[in-house]
């Protein structure tokens, strides 16, 4: 009997007993399954429950959120804008640099206009002084006397000399016409105007060729201006020291040519090629004295005088 009744009880407990495990045995799942140290990829292990233990106790010490940013992934971005900034300070630095190249240019451009305009008047108040009368003539009276004067005074026939004043003034009105219409229209600096001016120079009257360099140099005299150039000074080693020039020595000829001013001396050393071998002559105390240099700068100074040529 009593064998009996515990195979029975044995036989109704068991199944309880079963139920009731596999009921924990669910429990303690779900309940693992929602806590962070169960997640398969927390790394726990199932070779040991120790060990499982331990790792899930390592990793419910931080905050299940707590990820530190991997510096590999920052760096390369933060490169690429530094990258950026820098290509626009480029490009704005560049932009910048062309704003000022352009300005420069404009400038340059300016310059060069005025440059050539400056050197087209100093041709024609060149031009002018050597055809009047000329100021603070050293001579008293020239003043007050007309050009055709001072021209017969130079050994030119009357009628002659009426026809180079008359020649003269044409061209000297032509040229008045011609800056008071380019200022009006605003071409004063242009191409244009430089070339009409150049065009207008070329008929303007020689009066060196017409009277001769003799009848000239006394034109220049009669007229109350400088006729001759006189060495002032002497730069050590230059081509005027190594030839033999001297202080006070006047410059007579300079290749064959007559020289009357500074500036015509100045441009004749310009002018042939570059260190050929011409001759100068010039006057020393009253005796002829000729000496040969090359083309090109003398390095002397210079000082314009008056002399009479007789």
């Amino acid at each position: 009997m009593k064998h009996k009744l515990s195979g029975h009880w044995i036989k109704s407990v068991a199944p309880a007993l079963c139920a009731g495990i596999l009921g924990s045995v669910v429990t303690l799942g779900i309940a693992n399954s929602l806590t962070p140290q169960a997640w398969p990829w927390d790394g726990v292990s199932n070779n040991s429950s120790g060990q499982a233990a331990q790792q899930t106790l390592s990793y419910s010490e931080e905050p299940l959120l707590a990820v530190e940013p991997d510096d590999s992934l920052t760096i390369p971005l933060k490169s690429s804008a530094e990258l950026q900034r820098a290509l626009d300070d480029a490009t704005a630095e560049r932009m910048q640099l062309a704003g000022i190249i352009a300005q420069l240019t404009q400038k340059l451009e300016t310059i060069e206009s005025d440059f050539i305009n400056a050197q087209s008047r100093q041709q024609i108040s060149e031009a002018d002084s050597e055809n009047t009368q000329g100021s603070g003539n050293r001579r008293g009276g020239s003043a007050s006397r007309s050009r055709t004067d001072i021209l017969v005074s130079a050994g030119v026939d009357i009628d002659t000399a009426e026809l180079i004043q008359s020649r003269q003034s044409q061209y000297q009105l032509q040229r008045l016409e011609l800056y008071d219409l380019a200022e009006r229209e605003g071409w004063e600096d242009s191409d244009r105007f430089n070339e009409e001016l150049s065009a207008l120079n070329e008929q303007r009257p020689n009066l060196r060729e017409e009277l001769g360099d003799s009848g000239y140099d006394r034109f220049l005299f009669e007229s109350g201006r400088n006729n001759r150039v006189r060495i002032d000074s002497i730069i050590d080693g230059s081509a005027a020291d190594l030839a033999g020039l001297q202080i006070g020595d006047l410059v007579v000829d300079y290749a064959d040519s007559r020289i009357f001013s500074t500036r015509q001396l100045q441009n004749t050393t310009r002018e042939g090629s570059r260190g050929e071998s011409i001759i100068i002559s010039v006057d020393r105390q009253g005796q002829r004295v000729f000496v040969e240099v090359p083309r090109g700068p003398l390095g002397v100074g210079l000082d314009a005088e008056q002399e009479n040529p007789s």
